[in-house]
């Protein structure tokens, strides 16, 4: 199966950045035990590409502290 739990494994994951074309939730999804057993673990969304995205990844993480940028965006090919 290809999901981020099972291509890491029980390695070590200090950052991860997402920005996958609306596929984020599902990234997470799979990455639920990589989660849990990195607890020093920052991700960085972007949740951009589906209205929706933002709370249904506050729903599925409401245990962990979350924050929200300032909602800038950096164009450099435009």
């Amino acid at each position: 199966m290809g999901t981020l739990d099972h291509f890491l494994g029980n390695k070590k994951v200090d950052y991860i950045k997402m920005d996958i074309e609306g596929y984020e939730c599902k990234a997470l999804l799979g990455s639920k035990t990589l989660i849990k057993k990195n607890p020093k673990l920052k991700i960085v969304v972007c949740t951009y590409h589906n209205q929706e995205d933002e709370q249904a990844i506050r729903d599925l993480f409401n245990d962990y502290y979350m924050e929200n940028s300032m909602g800038y965006m950096l164009f450099l090919w435009d």
